[in-house]
């Protein structure tokens, strides 16, 4: 049975091997990083088992920047990614594959840039 949720620590994996980041639930990740390190063993595993659904909308950074917002199941199953950097007809914007293969190391293992 596929599962219907996904770890932080697993989306930040993905989001990072796109050259981006997760910006949802960043918050509670720098307070996290601040707390006393003696803080209760159960509780730092509590808050790294924080799940998301997989049609949560959550908030995302593209390594050039563009802030956007999209589930995990649009950006990891459908294979999309920022919107901005998407090629669109309607504003006259195509592939830009060298600039995406220099900062997106998922994209640089299919598309050489030099």
């Amino acid at each position: 049975m596929e599962s219907s949720s996904m770890g932080r620590p697993e989306l930040v994996a993905f989001a990072e091997s796109r050259g981006g980041q997760l910006l949802s639930g960043e918050d509670n990740a720098l307070q996290d990083a601040h707390q006393d390190v003696h803080q209760d063993a159960h509780q730092d595993a509590h808050q790294d088992a924080h799940q998301y659904a997989l049609r949560d909308v959550l908030r995302w950074r593209c390594a050039l920047n563009h802030e956007f917002e999209a589930s995990p199941r649009l950006l990891i199953q459908g294979g999309y990614w920022c919107p901005e950097c998407f090629p669109s007809a309607h504003e006259g914007r195509g592939w830009d594959w060298v600039s995406q293969a220099k900062v997106d190391p998922l994209l640089a293992r299919f598309y050489r840039t030099g």
